[in-house]
């Protein structure tokens, strides 16, 4: 059977394959999580802030990460 014709659902409802199906929310289900649309745009930064930024970044995630990979590698050991 074709996929654009006309069939029985399992629901016994007429289901179209052809007919084109919006994704979008309407208005009234859409949110403003956070308050996103009233924040500020992101600071702008030389290339020197943005390599301070990253190392600091790093320097507080790199010792995190890395016991949370000696963690899955002593459960994986274990198992």
């Amino acid at each position: 059977m074709a996929r654009d014709e006309t069939i029985m659902s399992q629901d016994k409802e007429l289901v179209n394959h052809d007919e084109k199906v919006s994704l979008e929310a309407p208005e009234s289900l859409k949110f403003d999580f956070g308050g996103d649309s009233t924040l500020p745009s992101p600071p702008k930064l030389s290339v020197e802030e943005e390599k301070r930024l990253y190392r600091k970044i790093d320097a507080r995630l790199m010792p995190i990460l890395a016991l949370m990979k000696c963690e899955a590698a002593r459960l994986d050991e274990a198992t």
